[in-house]
C-alpha cells in the first residue's frame, strides 16, 4: 500500500531557512553578571523540578564517562527569516530589552541534596553585544550549525541559560533563539521570536509603540505551588485520574505497538515528520466539526482512537497531553505555562464516526478541566494512596497547537517562524500535531530502532488516513 503522506526521518523544520554569515548575541561579562543574583524564595516549578532533576543525573553520567562529549539534547529552539537587513548593535539592544522584561530568562538553577534552587539576575546587570562569528552557513550546514551551537551553550545551571544568534543575508537574517527547556517550551519560543522582532523594530524606529509589560513567571509557579499545596484527596478532579490509574494498574499510558525497547528502557531518538492535511482539507474538517458541534482537535483524537482500534483491537483510548495554563495578562510570559492531563475514553468500534467524535470531545473538555490541577499534586496524591507507580517513567504524549492563533500571525517573520525541540533518548512516540496556515502536520520523536521505524509508520498512515478521510466526508 503507498503511504497516504511523505515521511522524513529526523528533519529538524519543515523548511531549511536562508543562510548567511554567522552573528552571535552574548551576554556582556556573564561571570559578574552571576555574581549578581540572589537566591530566589520561589523555587522552580513542578516540570522545572522534572526537567532540572533528570538533566542533572544526565550530567552525572556523562562526566563519569570521560568519552561522552557534554551537550544538552533537552533543548528548544525558533528559527525564523526576518525579510529586512540586520543592525547589528539594535538586535543587542532588542536582546537585551527582552531578558531584561522576562523574570525566568533572568533565572538559573543551582541542584543540591535537598533539590534545585532558583537564582535571579536584576535586570540591570543584563546587557547584550555582537559577537561577529565570521564564517557563513547555508541550508542543512546552517540547521547543523544552530543545533550544535544551542546543544553546547546552553544549560539550567548557566546564565544565561539561552542564546541568540543569526545567519545574516544582507538583505535578511535568519533569527534563532534556543534555550535549556527549564527555561522555555515551544510556545513561548514561538512568541520570544515575534517579541523579539517587535523589540528590534522598535529600537529601529522609536515612534512605534511600546510593548506592555509581560507578567511574572514566578508568579505563575507561585500559584502553581499555591494550588497545589491544598489539593484534597475528595477532589472529584482526582476521583478520575483514580478511574483512569485502575484499568492501567497504575502505571502511565504508553505507545500501544512495539517500539523494539528491551525491558522498556530509552534508546537514542529520531524524528519524522508526516503531512497529514492540506489547508483545503483542513478547511473541510473545520466544517464537519462545527456542523457536530466540536473542535477540531476532538477530530484528531477520534482518528487516533480509531486508528489504535484498528491495529490493537483496544477499545480504550488513553494518552497524555499537554495544556498551556496561561491567563490573559500571561499572554507574553516566557516560561513552562503549561500541565499535563489525560485524554482518555472507550468507545463503541462499530459505532458511526460522529459518535467517535462526540466521546473524543468530551475527553478533551474533561482534560481542560483536569489541567486545572496541578498534575504533580494529583499524581503525588494518588502515588501515596498506592494508585500510582512514579517509576513507570514519562507517559505518551500528543500535543495539538494551533500556531494560526498565535499573535502577528500576518508578519512574514511570524509566518517563517519554526519551532523545535531537542533529540535525546526516548521510550515513547511523541506525537505533536501542529496547525500552519498551509495545512497540519504531524511531527514525532520515536526511538531509533527498526521495531519503531516499522510500527510508528503503521500507525501514523493509518491516522493520516482517517483524518483526511473525514475530510473528504
Amino acid at each position: 500500500m503507498t503511504n497516504p503522506a511523505i515521511t522524513v526521518e529526523n528533519p529538524l523544520t519543515r523548511g531549511i531557512p536562508r543562510g548567511g554569515e554567522l552573528v552571535e548575541w552574548r551576554l556582556n561579562n556573564p561571570e559578574w553578571v552571576r555574581t549578581t543574583a540572589s537566591r530566589h524564595p520561589i523555587g522552580p516549578s513542578f516540570l522545572q523540578v522534572d526537567h532540572i532533576v533528570a538533566a542533572a543525573a544526565e550530567n552525572a553520567s556523562a562526566h563519569r564517562d570521560s568519552a561522552v562529549v557534554a551537550r544538552n539534547t533537552a533543548v528548544t529552539g525558533v528559527v525564523t527569516w526576518v525579510p529586512q537587513r540586520l543592525n547589528r548593535s539594535a538586535m543587542a539592544e532588542a536582546l537585551t530589552d527582552f531578558v531584561r522584561r522576562h523574570d525566568e530568562l533572568r533565572c538559573f538553577f543551582e541542584m543540591t541534596d535537598d533539590g534545585p534552587i532558583r537564582y535571579l539576575v536584576p535586570p540591570a546587570a543584563i546587557e547584550f553585544a555582537t559577537a561577529n562569528v565570521g564564517a557563513s552557513r547555508l541550508g542543512h550546514a546552517l540547521v547543523d550549525h544552530i543545533v550544535e551551537h544551542i546543544e553546547t551553550s546552553t544549560g539550567y545551571d548557566r546564565m544565561p541559560g539561552f542564546t541568540f544568534g543569526a545567519a545574516d543575508g544582507g538583505d535578511g537574517f535568519a533569527l534563532y533563539f534556543g534555550s535549556d527547556h527549564a527555561h522555555s517550551d515551544g510556545y513561548s519560543q514561538m512568541l520570544a521570536i515575534d517579541e523579539i522582532v517587535q523589540l528590534y523594530r522598535r529600537r529601529l524606529d522609536a515612534t512605534r509603540p511600546a510593548l506592555p509589560p509581560a507578567a511574572s513567571f514566578l508568579d505563575f509557579v507561585a500559584s502553581e505551588q499555591a494550588r497545589a499545596a491544598i489539593a484534597s484527596p475528595d477532589d472529584p478532579r482526582i476521583d478520575v485520574w483514580r478511574k483512569l490509574f485502575a484499568s492501567t494498574d497504575g502505571t502511565v499510558p504508553r505507545f500501544p505497538l512495539d517500539l523494539g525497547l528491551v525491558d522498556d528502557e530509552p534508546v537514542a531518538g529520531t524524528r519524522v515528520h508526516r503531512d497529514v492535511l492540506t489547508a483545503e482539507q483542513a478547511a473541510a474538517v473545520d466544517r464537519r466539526a462545527d456542523c457536530l458541534g466540536v473542535g477540531f482537535t476532538a477530530v484528531v483524537y477520534a482518528s487516533l482512537a480509531a486508528t489504535e482500534y484498528e491495529l490493537t483491537g483496544r477499545t480504550s483510548y488513553f494518552t497524555a497531553t499537554v495544556l498551556a495554563t496561561r491567563t490573559p495578562s500571561q499572554a507574553r510570559t516566557q516560561g513552562w505555562l503549561c500541565n499535563f492531563a489525560p485524554v482518555a475514553f472507550t468507545h463503541d468500534p462499530h459505532g458511526p464516526i460522529d459518535e467517535l467524535v462526540h466521546t473524543a470531545a468530551a475527553a478533551v473538555r474533561q482534560a481542560r478541566e483536569l489541567s486545572t490541577l496541578p498534575v504533580h499534586a494529583a499524581l503525588a496524591i494518588l502515588a501515596e494512596e498506592g494508585r500510582y507507580h512514579p517509576e513507570a517513567g514519562a507517559p505518551q504524549m500528543v500535543s495539538t497547537i494551533d500556531f494560526r492563533k498565535m499573535p502577528n500571525r500576518n508578519d512574514p517573520a511570524m509566518r517563517a517562524a519554526e519551532a523545535f525541540a531537542g533529540l535525546g533518548p526516548t521510550r515513547n512516540a511523541n506525537m505533536w500535531i501542529n496547525r500552519y496556515e498551509s495545512g497540519v502536520d504531524l511531527a514525532a520523536q520515536i526511538p531509533a530502532t527498526a521495531a519503531a521505524r516499522a510500527s510508528t509508520a503503521t500507525y501514523f498512515d493509518g491516522f493520516v488516513r482517517r483524518m483526511r478521510e473525514f475530510a473528504a466526508g
